[in-house]
């Protein structure tokens, strides 16, 4: 896809002034610390193409796997009614005999 559409630059631009903490809303995020929305922008060839805001938490077992990401927003920039949503249901614990 890349290579066909002429992209020569692919940026992700961490958006630092709007990161923000949020109520964790769930009881099951309540144990891991506070939770965070990260935003951040790719550009493709200089221009923005995805508005992306990560939910974080803090990674610690059982969200080592997915590094304390809970969830994910990417929306299409000026057209917020074009999105993906994505969202950890669940995470436990593996039991060692």
């Amino acid at each position: 896809m890349i290579r066909n559409r002429s992209i020569k630059e692919v940026e992700f631009h961490f958006e630092r002034e709007r990161v923000e903490k949020v109520r964790a809303g769930e009881e099951a995020l309540s144990g891991f610390g506070p939770v965070y929305h990260l935003p951040l922008v790719l550009k493709l060839n200089k221009d923005p193409a995805l508005n992306l805001t990560f939910i974080v938490t803090s990674p610690n077992p059982p969200l080592l796997a997915c590094a304390g990401v809970v969830g994910l927003l990417a929306e299409k920039p000026g057209q917020t009614q074009n999105y993906l949503t994505f969202r950890v249901l669940t995470a436990r614990k593996q039991r060692r005999n």
